[in-house]
C-alpha cells in the first residue's frame, strides 16, 4: 500500500479528516521527542534553529537573477554540518522539522523562487558555509545524527562578485 493511501486509512481509523497539508500530518513519536531537543522559539509551534545565526550579507549583493542561475548551476557537495551557519533565520517550524525527519526524501516546498529545491543551498564565501535554502532539512539532519548533508554549494569564493 502506498504511503499515501496508508495516512489516509490511518486518518479515516481515527475518525478525522485526511491530512491536507504537512502541517496536518502528526509527527512520529521519533521526530516528536527529537523536536524537544531544540529550545521554543517566540513563535507558536516554532523551535530555535540548531545552527550558529550567521548573516545573509556573504551574497547580499547578488542580485535575486544571477544568485538563482549560480544555484542552477551548483554542485551538490557533502557539507559538514559543523561548518554550516543560518543565514539570520532564527527559527524553524515544528511541522516542517518532523516531516524532513520522517520522510527525508520529502519534495521541499518550491517558494516561487526559480532554482532547484532538492537539496538544501549553501553559500561559500570567505571560509563560511551560510544556509541559503533548506533550514529544516537540516535541523532535521541534525537531529537525526547526521554530521553531513548534502547540498547545492554556490561557492561564491573569498568575496561576492
Amino acid at each position: 500500500m502506498s504511503g499515501n493511501k496508508t495516512n489516509v486509512l490511518r486518518w479515516a481509523k481515527a475518525g478525522g479528516p485526511p491530512p491536507t497539508t504537512p502541517a496536518d500530518v502528526p509527527p512520529s513519536p521519533k521526530a516528536a521527542a527529537a523536536l524537544e531537543l531544540l529550545s521554543p522559539a517566540d513563535a507558536p509551534g516554532r523551535r530555535k534553529i540548531p545552527l550558529p545565526i550567521g548573516s545573509g550579507s556573504a551574497y547580499s549583493g547578488i542580485p535575486h537573477s544571477e544568485m538563482h542561475k549560480r544555484i542552477r548551476e551548483a554542485p551538490v557537495q557533502r557539507v559538514p554540518v559543523e561548518k554550516l551557519s543560518s543565514n539570520g533565520q532564527r527559527s524553524v517550524s515544528e511541522a516542517g522539522v518532523a516531516r524532513y525527519f520522517d520522510r527525508p526524501r520529502s519534495r521541499a516546498k518550491d517558494q516561487g523562487g526559480d532554482h532547484p529545491v532538492d537539496k538544501p543551498i549553501v553559500v561559500k564565501s570567505g571560509g563560511q558555509h551560510v544556509t541559503y535554502d533548506g533550514h529544516h532539512r537540516i535541523a532535521a539532519a541534525i537531529l537525526k545524527g547526521e554530521t553531513h548533508i548534502d547540498a547545492r554549494v554556490v561557492d561564491l569564493g573569498d568575496k561576492p562578485s
